[in-house]
């Protein structure tokens, strides 16, 4: 079993450097001797990530007909949450998958004590606020409504994390808050990680990147060219696949935007 957690943990790492066909590769070669769950779901996050929805609502959907009586109720509760979030785009239906997330929400996630962090808890968050933003796209939902409900306990969860030295899952639940409602809460959380003495420097370069792009930037001491600078040097330095490239891909974009000129000029 030992093999299981040495995977999980170096697919993670391969996560956080972009590296995400060298991750999905080795989930699914260890998973075809092992049949855990914990790396099926792992692989399905990966195959997300990848763009590949199909493929990952079919690893989710044979992790819930499987059932796996040894599993916690809290683990199936998270496969149905990522359900929630893959399917709309699979199948092009929102109305049962936002009911299904509302209700994992209020039953599992609202108002919990996050002194007692389960990363299923931690997942189950993300991705409702990845369903939510998705729907808010698709003009799906009503968006106050729900956001608010997205937001209680996020500091909470986020502290707990934190406190914990999660720092890549408490970017995730950073970044998903953030791209779900860009504004003061969000920030604060990100600029949290930023000054963190401990934080890794991959996962402030993230935040740095995160923060230059927002819309609404306060309290942050920084400019925004020069936290794409530094994080781009420590995208760079720590061998990140796509960092780099990431940010000056958004800076061709804002200069096409202001007509400054074209990304041949970049």
């Amino acid at each position: 079993m030992d093999e299981i957690e040495s995977t999980l943990t170096e697919a993670r790492r391969l996560r956080a450097l972009g590296q995400l066909k060298q991750a999905a590769t080795r989930l699914e070669s260890v998973s075809a001797t092992w049949r855990d769950p914990r790396l099926l779901s792992e692989r399905a996050d990966v195959l997300i990530s990848q763009g590949y929805w199909a493929k990952a609502l079919g690893v989710l959907e044979e992790l819930k007909i499987e059932g796996h009586q040894a599993n916690s109720d809290l683990f199936r509760a998270r496969i149905q949450m990522q359900l929630c979030f893959v399917r709309p785009v699979v199948e092009a239906s929102f109305g049962q998958s936002m009911e299904t997330a509302k209700g994992l929400h209020s039953e599992y996630l609202l108002g919990i004590d996050w002194s007692h962090t389960d990363r299923n808890l931690v997942m189950m968050e993300s991705y409702f606020f990845r369903a939510i933003h998705l729907a808010k796209m698709f003009r799906m939902i009503d968006p106050p409504h729900l956001t608010e409900t997205a937001a209680v306990g996020i500091q909470s969860c986020f502290a707990a994390i934190l406190t914990r030295g999660m720092y890549e899952d408490a970017y995730s639940i950073a970044s998903d808050f953030h791209h779900l409602q860009d504004g003061p809460t969000s920030n604060a959380l990100l600029r949290a990680l930023l000054n963190g003495q401990k934080t890794p420097p991959l996962v402030k370069a993230k935040v740095m990147r995160d923060l230059a792009q927002s819309r609404k930037l306060e309290n942050v001491e920084a400019d925004p060219d020069d936290l794409e600078t530094t994080a781009r040097d420590i995208f760079i330095q720590s061998g990140h696949v796509h960092g780099a490239l990431d940010i000056d891909f958004n800076r061709a974009c804002r200069s096409l935007k202001s007509g400054a000129g074209s990304i041949d000029d970049h």
